[in-house]
Order: C-alpha cells, then structure tokens, then sequence
C-alpha cells in the first residue's frame, strides 16, 4: 500500500472553507511532499522556554516561503507570518513586519516591506506572539499580510486578509487558545480555515495480464538517482524546475535508521542536516535557522516520538 493525501476543511465549529478551490491545487502537492517527511516533533530550545513545532510543517513552510522568495513576496501565500496579540480583544492584531528594510529618502521604512521571517522578532512579547501556518492575501502586490492596522511605527495599512489558514498533519490537533488568537487574527470564524491533512491507503494497480501469445516487455528500474518533480511557483518559466531532494523520499527510512542507534539519537540534528543536499540546507538556513543555531532534539520514549 502506498500512501496519498486530501486536504479537507474542518467547518464542524463553523470555521469557513478556503476562498478559492484553487488554494487546495496549491496546496496539495506542498502538503504531499511534506507528508514523504516522517512524522516527528523537535522541540526547541530558547532562553529558558521550549518550542515544539512539526517537522512536516517545517518542510511545508519552507516550500511555501521558496515560492514568496521567488516573487520578491509579492504572492498570495505567506508562510508562518508573526502576529502580535493585543490585550483588547477588540484591537487588531498587527504582523511584525521586516526590521532590515532599508531606509528610504524620508528616513523611514518601507510601507510595503515583507513581514519579518524570524520566529523571534524585534519587539516581540513573551506570550503575546503567535504564528498561523499560512495567510492568503486578497492583493498579491501589497505585502501586508493583515487585516487594517496601523503597524508598529504607526503607518496605517488597509485590510489585505483574506484568510487566515492553519494547516494540521495527521497526529496534529488544534487547541481552544489556538483557536482564540487565529480566530482574533482573522476577524472571526468566517476568515479562518482549519485545513487537515487526511493520509488514505491508495492500493497498489494491480498488474495487467498479457495475452499468451503477446511478449511481455521487461520494464527497466529507474535510475536511483532520478528525482521527482515539484511544484514550484516562479514568476517567469524556471529553465531546471525545482525537485523533491532524494534525502526526502528516503527520509523516513534514514531516521528509522537513526532511531535505532542510541549513540546516533544524541547527535541527530547535526549529523542529519549534513545529509541533506547543499540547495536544501541553504533553504532551511534561510527558513529555519534556529535547527542549525539552537534547541536540541526530544524524544518520548513512550511514543518514540520526538
């Protein structure tokens, strides 16, 4: 049995369905080459608190973010965007926008400038920060990623929300303060989609018989070094289109691997990244800095998980 995905919509507490039928075309193939990753958790380390993110969602952002890189993220999809969370339940949440945008004539920032990538921004709150996997923009030409707020040097932005998505892999589930602050950031339940990867058993085809007097062709094996396409989105044709890396379809098998050597277990993050090829890991140095720069790996030995 192979696996395959759907993506389907969660609207049993009446949250809203993605605006578009286009968005799950999107969508799909970035989820199903997430799914190739195995299902495990990092937790991660910083001043004194522990963050647990999804090492599918990590993948998946950062081929969402590749896509946003290569529209100078003048694009319909952002990854992970910053909200700072208000005490007013009735004040908008405002995104953490870029703090190394240069300086134009007048001295001041761009207006248009893109939200701020790093999970830590400058003048972030402890407990007050919050990071929805993906916001779909009304106008792909404007930046801003939220609803109408003045920013954080008080220049004000119009409304360019159009929703805001959590995306949830199998194990994954969505907790009622989660569902508050991105419920806030939204504007209410008809702007926020909870989006859940469903994994289904696709059987194998079965193999067709040939007529006895008809030679049956011996198909040849694919070279181990072909890889497979994915999809992503440039602004004009890409002469080389990007792939899924071989370390990724074979990822699970090599953390299999990892898991059963104990001396490995303690050095996984640093020996695993250097397995990786040089186009991914310069992606997730981009997108994911801290797996290189901080945190260490936690695995429950009740549940292997990690």
């Amino acid at each position: 049995m192979t696996k395959t995905i759907r993506l389907e919509e969660d609207t049993s507490k009446g949250l809203a369905l993605l605006p578009s039928p286009q968005n799950k075309i999107y969508l799909h193939p970035k989820a199903t080459q997430a799914s190739l990753f195995p299902q495990i958790r990092i937790a991660v380390s910083k001043k004194g608190k522990t963050y647990e993110v999804q090492a599918r969602q990590v993948v998946m952002s950062a081929s969402i973010s590749t896509d946003e890189k290569l529209h100078d993220y003048f694009w319909y999809y952002k990854a992970e965007v910053n909200f700072e969370i208000p005490n007013d339940e009735n004040a908008v949440p405002r995104p953490f926008l870029s703090s190394t945008a240069p300086l134009g004539g007048d001295g001041k920032k761009d207006p248009n400038r893109r939200h701020a990538v790093t999970p830590f921004p400058v003048g972030k709150r402890t407990g007050f920060l919050r990071r929805p996997d993906l916001i779909i923009v009304k106008d792909k030409t404007i930046r801003w990623p939220a609803r109408a707020v003045t920013d954080h040097e008080g220049v004000f932005h119009a409304d360019n929300l159009l929703r805001v998505v959590e995306i949830k892999f199998p194990g994954d589930s969505m907790d009622e303060e989660q569902e508050a602050a991105y419920t806030h950031i939204a504007g209410g339940k008809k702007h926020f989609t909870l989006l859940n990867v469903i994994e289904e058993d696709k059987p194998k085809k079965q193999p067709v018989q040939q007529p006895a007097h008809q030679p049956v062709f011996k198909r040849e094996n694919k070279s181990v070094t072909e890889r497979q396409r994915a999809l992503i989105y440039g602004p004009s044709h890409l002469p080389d289109p990007a792939f899924y890396e071989p370390w990724l379809a074979d990822a699970k098998r090599s953390i299999n691997d990892l898991l059963d050597d104990g001396e490995k277990e303690l050095v996984y993050l640093r020996s695993g990244l250097k397995q990786l090829s040089q186009e991914v890991e310069g992606l997730l140095r981009q997108n994911a800095q801290w797996m290189f720069s901080a945190g260490h790996w936690v695995r429950n030995s009740a549940s292997h998980a990690w």
